[in-house]
């Protein structure tokens, strides 16, 4: 794995070159002034699961509870 140290100036130019070699399993090393820091690839986790449209929308008798007024259950 080979090591490379790269000044952030470079890595802004050319992050998408950077962020391959990390991907790749080379160890980057990214130095900003006299700070070192270690680039590192992580593969991506399990699927975020979406929520089907209007999962949070409530309902008129939920709105009703919330606001304070009598419901037919309430009454």
């Amino acid at each position: 794995m080979p090591v490379a140290t790269i000044r952030f100036t470079q890595a802004k130019r050319n992050f998408a070159r950077v962020a391959a070699r990390a991907k790749r399993g080379d160890t980057v090393f990214l130095r900003h002034r006299a700070d070192d820091f270690q680039l590192v690839y992580q593969a991506p986790s399990a699927a975020v699961l979406r929520r089907p449209e209007g999962f949070f929308r409530l309902s008129a008798r939920d709105l009703a509870e919330i606001n304070g007024a009598r419901t037919d259950e309430t009454a």
